[in-house]
């Protein structure tokens, strides 16, 4: 009889397990759209030329390593640097890319790469950490690689 309790039990959770294991899917699924949009408004920022509109998708502390090692920190620092390479060398330019993978740390922190980069100059791998507060994802750290 006790076999068939601990059966039956055994049985009820990987049923359980199942359910929400699809739920899961369906919710991380849900949160690599929103994180592949992330990407897709740095890039429209960058596209319209704008440093805040670019540096929107970062937290207020994030850093940013640029492909010579520089390192900025801070939304409000990314925003006037870029705005000073849209008014300078990258006027007019257009930034493409690509997500290449989503990588979930926990539930609120999330590793993506993808591979993009200025279209009138060499590509390069972006590796990004995002955090999620309030409901909302923002980059925390990206790295420029240049390939």
């Amino acid at each position: 009889m006790r076999f068939l309790i601990v059966a039956a039990l055994s049985i009820a959770l990987l049923s359980a397990t199942g359910q929400v294991a699809s739920v899961s899917l369906s919710a991380r699924s849900a949160q690599e759209t929103s994180l592949r949009a992330l990407y897709q408004q740095l890039i429209e920022g960058w596209n319209r030329g704008s440093g805040t509109d670019f540096a929107a998708v970062f937290g207020d502390d994030a850093d940013l390593v640029g492909p010579g090692g520089f390192h900025i920190k801070g939304r409000e620092r990314i925003a006037s640097f870029h705005q000073m390479l849209f008014n300078g060398s990258f006027k007019g330019s257009t930034l493409v890319g690509a997500v290449t993978s989503i990588r979930f740390l926990s539930d609120d922190v999330a590793l993506i790469h993808a591979v993009g980069g200025p279209s009138n100059r060499r590509g390069s791998i972006h590796t990004m950490v995002a955090v999620k507060r309030a409901g909302r994802w923002f980059l925390e750290s990206f790295q420029i690689t240049p390939t």
